[in-house]
């Protein structure tokens, strides 16, 4: 089913910040086994895998073009700040982090900026952000919302 496919790949990139809050609050699986960025690395990689499958048909739309180079720069901050992530880890979480309201000082470490970035990767609702222009591609294409 495209569109059940296609809306896996948008629920994927919430996903990335859901994994990043659960290693945040120590309830991620994977924090013992020091691997939860290598699937958040692979999980990445399969979205945009699975967009390349879409990209014709959402270039085939008038703005198809302009959508597809906004949802391929998302695919690429999001691998540009894995692949500055050392390792199969995430960074170590700030003692006092909070997801609700991360301090400025929280926000400038290495977890901090990743999420953060992941955030308004994920997020509908903020102009630039690759949900929002693969909510935009899933309108051309005429994939129904989520209910």
């Amino acid at each position: 089913d495209p569109a059940a496919a296609y809306r896996g790949i948008i629920g994927s990139m919430s996903e990335q910040v859901e994994k990043a809050n659960k290693a945040a609050t120590g309830e991620e699986e994977s924090r013992y086994a020091q691997y939860t960025l290598a699937d958040m690395r692979t999980n990445v990689a399969a979205g945009a895998a699975t967009y390349d499958s879409f990209a014709g048909w959402v270039k085939s739309n008038a703005q198809g073009a302009t959508v597809d180079a906004a949802i391929r720069a998302g695919f690429d901050r999001i691998d540009a700040a894995y692949a500055a992530l050392p390792g199969d880890a995430l960074p170590p979480v700030p003692s006092d982090w909070s997801s609700v309201s991360p301090s400025a000082a929280d926000q400038a470490t290495p977890f901090g900026m990743l999420y953060m970035l992941l955030l308004h990767e994920a997020d509908p609702t903020q102009s630039g952000s690759l949900v929002s222009a693969m909510e935009q591609s899933a309108e051309l294409l005429g994939i129904p919302g989520l209910p």
